[in-house]
């Protein structure tokens, strides 16, 4: 597997909403760790965003060219599969999203043979791709760190989707009993 990840800048920053529940997330977002923290790295997402979401055909043609590219190398003696993340620090729903540069197709019509997944704070049933989603594409529910959110953890693992969550140590038990029931 060769992975490609797309770094938007998350919640408000660029000035355009890219996570639908990025209250729960904020002060704990990825935005901040790592490379994320120095000013030039921002400035690029922010810069990146904009562009996506006030150019979107250019930048989804730039994309395109981008996966066109990898694909291309990845061919050969081991032909590794590609995988993509679109949404590494934003939570757009671009299972709809439809593209002139694309003949019209979604990113996922497009590109058949390369594998999408992402993470999500989209409850259950309030986004397609919960229940109709492209045959390559694949969402993990990221549990928002309250109590209140295992009964909608629960209905996510019931209907055979996965969910990310980030626990201390100390929470790890507690958690476990109340979502699994200790197992």
């Amino acid at each position: 597997w060769v992975t490609l990840v797309m770094h938007l800048a998350p919640a408000q920053y660029s000035g355009h909403k890219v996570c639908k529940n990025y209250s729960q997330c904020a002060t704990t977002c990825l935005y901040h760790q790592g490379r994320g923290r120095f000013p030039q790295v921002q400035a690029a997402r922010i810069k990146k965003t904009k562009r996506l979401l006030e150019y979107p055909e250019q930048s989804i043609n730039e994309l395109s060219a981008e996966l066109c590219y990898v694909i291309e190398r990845c061919k050969g003696e081991d032909d590794p599969k590609v995988c993509v993340r679109l949404n590494c620090l934003s939570d757009i729903a671009w299972e709809h999203k439809t593209f002139d540069c694309l003949d019209g197709k979604t990113i996922f019509d497009a590109y058949p043979n390369v594998q999408f997944y992402d993470y999500t704070k989209w409850k259950w049933g309030t986004r397609d791709a919960w229940k109709n989603p492209p045959l390559n594409y694949h969402l993990t529910y990221s549990h928002d760190g309250t109590d209140k959110d295992i009964d909608h953890c629960k209905k996510v693992l019931a209907n055979g989707h996965n969910v990310a969550v980030t626990l201390q140590k100390a929470e790890h038990t507690k958690f476990t009993e109340r979502v699994i029931g200790g197992n």
